[in-house]
This record gives structure tokens, C-alpha cells and sequence, in this order.
């Protein structure tokens, strides 16, 4: 059986998903073969993938909250909000992502992208010579960040304007079972926000495939719940996803609200952990 985990992004949301891929590393009782994030699922995918996943929650426990990630005040500056290039120095140098245990990990790695000229989306492999370029890139989202990432010759951004949630790209691989971990309870879905769309454009002047990608993001996202429901119901995938709303959105700093998230994540696994089992019975 060819087992795939799908991960969710969604800022400090990402939290709940590295409390529930933790759990889900102690209590699965088949190997998983091939992991796919998107956004700020990449570096809790990457750390689960090389066996690390508690030097994942490490991170989210020490290392987001306070200005340690979001600075408000860079919104009058001239530096991004979001500290992602300072966080991807964690991975590297701090509380550190072995690259080596990337490459020899029987877990295939993917990660979401946006290819800015084409703004179409890509799905690349992760490698010790590329992962923390693609982590960067994973993360590269529009206003609080702001930045193109070059990988491998390429030019990226956050995959999530094209693929929010990889179930497509996971079931077109092949996989049997597949369980995918959310960030937002059920029935969340997107409003078309057209001024937030002329700020995040207004990232990426000159990429007009790009400002495509982004004015259409709320359709890929709502059309992804929606298949992700129906294939819910057919016993296709199994879904972790948030018991209701969680203490942490996008931008949260609170270090309480963070450690809270991933203990709901956590919860949420050992409460579903008979039910995944059943699934990967069948």
C-alpha cells in the first residue's frame, strides 16, 4: 500500500499541522511513502520527512512567536513582515534540518510552488542540494514577504494559488491511501477580496500570469474543499482538520495561542487515530 500525507499551509495556522504530524508519526502503523505541502506545510513536511518532527515543533514552540517572525513594523519599512529569510536560517543553522537525512529518507518530499512568469503551479522534489531554496521559495508569500525565490534556474513564489491543498497531485502519483492534514475546520471557504488581490499584484509588478494566479486563488481554494469533501464521503482520503476555529490565524504572534494550536493538533489525531486506522484497513 502507497501511503501519502497532503499538508496544508496557512501562515501560523501551520501550527495545528505540525501538532497533528507529530502525533501522526507516533501512532501510524503503516510507513508513509510520500509526503506534499504547501506553504507553511513545507518545512513541517520537510522535518517529518527526515524524521524530525519534533525538531519541527520545536520551531513553532521557540521560534514564531513575538516579532521572532511577524514584525508589524515592517509594514513602514523597507523589510518584509515576515521573516522568512531569518526563519529559514533556523532551519539551517539553529534548530537544524539535515539535508542528508532528506535524501536518504524513504519519504519522497513535494512541494507546491507558483512559477511567476508562467504563474502556473509546479510540484518539485525535495533534495539535500535544494531544500532550503524550495522552503524559502514555499513560503514566499505576496505583501508580508514579497520576494521571488530562485530555485534550480527557476523563479517561484507560495504554491498556494495553485495548488492550496496537493490532493490532485498526491492521487495522480498513484497513492492508495492518502491523509490530508487542513488548517481550517469544516465548510471554511474563500470570498473573492479585490483590494487584498491589488495589494499582493502590486508584490510582483511585470508578472501578469502571476496576478492571474492570485485573482483566481479563492476558486482553486474553494474547489479544492470541495472535492476534498466529496472524496471525504466516498472513503477515498481521510481529512485532519480543526475541531472549529483555531486560536491562531495567518499572522499570529502569540507564543499561548501557537503552543495552544498544536496541542489541538495533536488532540485532533489521537481523537480521529481509531478512524484513521479503520481507513487504512479497508
Amino acid at each position: 500500500m502507497k501511503l501519502s500525507l497532503v499538508i496544508e499551509g496557512g501562515g501560523l495556522r501551520g501550527a495545528f499541522a505540525v501538532g497533528a504530524l507529530a502525533e501522526l508519526a507516533r501512532v501510524l502503523p503503516v510507513p508513509v511513502h510520500q509526503v506534499y505541502a504547501t506553504s507553511s506545510g513545507a518545512p513541517n513536511a520537510a522535518y517529518f520527512a527526515a524524521g524530525q518532527i519534533e525538531d519541527g515543533v520545536r520551531i513553532w514552540q521557540q521560534r514564531t512567536h513575538g516579532a521572532q517572525l511577524v514584525d508589524y513594523r515592517n509594514f513602514v519599512g523597507t523589510r518584509p513582515v515576515m521573516k522568512i529569510d531569518e526563519l529559514v536560517s533556523v532551519f539551517r543553522d539553529e534548530i537544524k534540518l539535515d539535508p542528508a537525512a532528506i535524501e536518504r529518507s524513504p519519504i519522497d518530499l513535494h512541494i507546491a510552488l507558483t512559477e511567476v512568469d508562467s504563474g502556473q503551479g509546479a510540484l518539485v522534489q525535495a533534495t539535500r542540494d535544494n531544500i532550503f531554496d524550495l522552503l524559502a521559495a514555499a513560503m514566499a508569500i505576496p505583501v508580508a514577504y514579497g520576494k521571488v525565490v530562485p530555485v534550480a534556474g527557476g523563479r517561484y513564489i507560495d504554491g498556494g494559488f495553485r495548488a492550496p491543498v496537493a490532493i490532485r497531485e498526491a492521487l495522480a502519483a498513484g497513492a492508495d491511501k492518502v491523509i490530508v492534514v487542513l488548517t481550517k475546520p469544516r465548510g471554511h471557504r474563500r470570498k473573492q477580496r479585490r483590494v487584498s488581490e491589488w495589494l499582493q499584484c502590486r508584490s510582483y509588478p511585470g508578472l501578469p500570469n502571476t496576478h492571474d494566479a492570485i485573482r483566481s486563488k479563492w476558486r482553486h481554494y474553494n474547489a479544492t474543499m470541495d472535492s476534498l469533501d466529496a472524496l471525504e464521503a466516498a472513503g477515498s482520503v481521510a481529512l485532519v482538520r480543526p475541531p472549529g476555529e483555531l486560536p491562531v490565524g495567518r499572522l499570529s504572534r502569540s507564543r499561548s495561542r501557537i503552543l495552544s494550536a498544536i496541542e489541538i493538533g495533536r488532540q485532533t489525531v489521537r481523537d480521529r487515530a481509531a478512524a484513521l486506522a479503520e481507513y487504512l484497513e479497508r
